[in-house]
């Protein structure tokens, strides 16, 4: 089985300076972050705000990185910007816990609404406390981690508009109702498969990086496995994700990152058409949230300049992007 190179590896190997944190949210989740320090003495040009870089489903910050100097956060460092790269809980970066290892079926049961809601404002926070006085953050998102951006935007607006200075949302995933990839059809069975899962005990070989690397494994054997792998990726990412034969050993070695099977469902309510908090059975719904049904977000709270970036080679069509920007008013939509 492919062992996924480290982050820090890739940065320092290019010539690159990166620290690494270990921020511990409120309920005991350890997340590795990592940071390119730009602070002008090796870059005249350094920017006063942050950015920092969220990656989509099943994956980790490796996506920013893994095209080399070529990469967006090398990309953004060059051009003078203190660069930050995070991993949300359960990717293989970010596999520890307080008091829980990822052998305890507790530690999956996660949802998008833990990464939106406590796995960023502790990033944030982290972000903040070594920057420069009176900065905000710079958030660009990639796919699922637009989703977190505008969940976390529309539940803690006032928060939002103090800490971040603008999204850049790439390739934005609000809702996914009109997406037209084969994988939209499981969409409805998520709940039948989270309950499954659970009764099996399988949330762990399901969820954990180590153990869906095996699935990718086979990819490397030979040039025919890599293009059948690749084309499996299309039909997720968008059918002409095209990538060089040289790029697609680098991208096999570090996918899939891991997840938990909950954020898996969260998504794929996405692809139903809902953009609200996860959606357990009604008892428990009505336990956490006092309804039978998970409550809706409203994005129009939120306040922060928003610009959007998608193509129309996405499974996310071009229709429901447009359907997304008129619910608020991002600066700038570029297709």
């Amino acid at each position: 089985m492919l062992t996924p190179r480290l982050h820090p590896e890739i940065i320092h190997h290019l010539g690159y300076p990166v620290q690494t944190y270990r921020v511990v949210t409120k309920d005991g989740y350890i997340l590795t972050l990592f940071h390119m320090p730009n602070d002008g003495s090796r870059n005249p040009h350094a920017k006063k705000h942050p950015v920092y870089l969220q990656h989509g489903l099943v994956a980790t910050c490796n996506n920013f990185l893994a095209l080399q100097k070529d990469s967006l956060a090398f990309v953004l460092w060059d051009a003078g910007y203190d660069v930050w790269l995070g991993n949300y809980r359960g990717t293989y970066p970010s596999e520890e816990h307080v008091n829980l290892t990822t052998r305890d079926e507790k530690f999956w049961e996660t949802s998008m609404d833990d990464v939106a809601l406590i796995d960023l404002p502790a990033i944030f926070h982290t972000i903040l406390a070594h920057s420069k006085p009176d900065s905000k953050i710079i958030y660009i998102g990639h796919s699922l981690g637009t989703t977190f951006a505008l969940m976390y935007a529309s539940e803690l607006p006032d928060e939002a508009k103090t800490i971040i200075k603008m999204f850049v949302l790439l390739c934005p995933a609000y809702t996914l109702k009109n997406m037209i990839s084969p994988y939209k059809v499981f969409a409805p069975f998520g709940n039948w498969v989270v309950d499954t899962v659970r009764d099996l005990r399988l949330d762990r070989i399901v969820s954990e990086a180590q153990e869906l690397a095996r699935l990718t494994a086979p990819c490397m054997e030979s040039p025919p496995l890599m293009r059948l792998c690749m084309q499996l990726y299309n039909l997720f990412y968008g059918p002409k994700a095209d990538f060089g034969p040289e790029i697609v050993p680098v991208y096999f070695r570090q996918l899939p990152g891991g997840t938990s099977i909950q954020i898996l469902n969260h998504a794929a309510d996405l692809v139903l058409g809902n953009f609200r908090k996860y959606n357990y059975p009604p008892q428990v719904n009505r336990q956490k949230y006092g309804s039978s049904k998970a409550p809706f977000l409203d994005v129009s709270r939120i306040e922060v300049s928003t610009y959007i970036v998608y193509s129309t080679q996405d499974w996310a069509t071009p229709e429901a992007v447009s359907i997304f920007s008129h619910l608020f008013k991002p600066l700038y939509v570029r297709m």
